[in-house]
């Protein structure tokens, strides 16, 4: 593999937006497409296991501190030390960093945190990084899934792989 891949920019191709301005809930599109849906996680079921179907959406979030808070600045906040070597070298980059995460056919794992709303997921795509889902629902009653977090280095710890991310799916 070439590893001037690893380190390559990430270039956002939509306008920027201001993170610091918009609300903590407001999804931000994906920097290619521009579809507000980054992937679709297909439902999982087994015996002792069931994992919900939904879109995957990165808000712009907010960071409360180490492990507390979720969507970009989050990430930014969390991780602008180390994300510049990852080829995100600002907050404008991080949308396209995790969309580099979350593309078709990058292995779904579930570690066993269950929140109320279902467990949440690690995304594995390689040499790219991991991303951390949590599931949601929204008013209408609609499950989906937020971008709680992403970085580089996935942590192992005995996860059941559930599947594969899909494509957006279709309304």
């Amino acid at each position: 593999m070439d590893d001037s891949l690893l380190t390559a920019p990430i270039i956002p191709v939509l306008p920027a937006i201001d993170f610091s301005t918009r609300d903590k809930d407001h999804c931000v599109p994906h920097p290619v497409s521009g579809e507000l849906s980054y992937a679709y996680v297909t439902a999982y079921k087994s015996r002792n296991l069931s994992v919900i179907g939904g879109q995957v959406y990165l808000r712009v979030g907010k960071h409360l501190g180490f492990g507390k808070g979720f969507g970009v600045n989050h990430i930014w906040e969390g991780h602008h030390h180390e994300l510049p070597g990852w080829g995100c070298k600002s907050i404008d980059e991080v949308p396209a960093f995790v969309a580099a995460i979350l593309t078709k056919g990058a292995q779904v794992l579930c570690e066993g945190y269950q929140t109320r709303d279902g467990y949440r997921l690690t995304i594995i795509r390689g040499a790219r990084g991991c991303a951390i889902l949590s599931p949601q629902r929204n008013a209408d009653g609609v499950d989906f899934y937020s971008v709680v977090t992403a970085y580089k280095n996935h942590r192992n710890r005995g996860a059941m792989n559930v599947g594969t991310l899909k494509a957006k799916k279709a309304p």
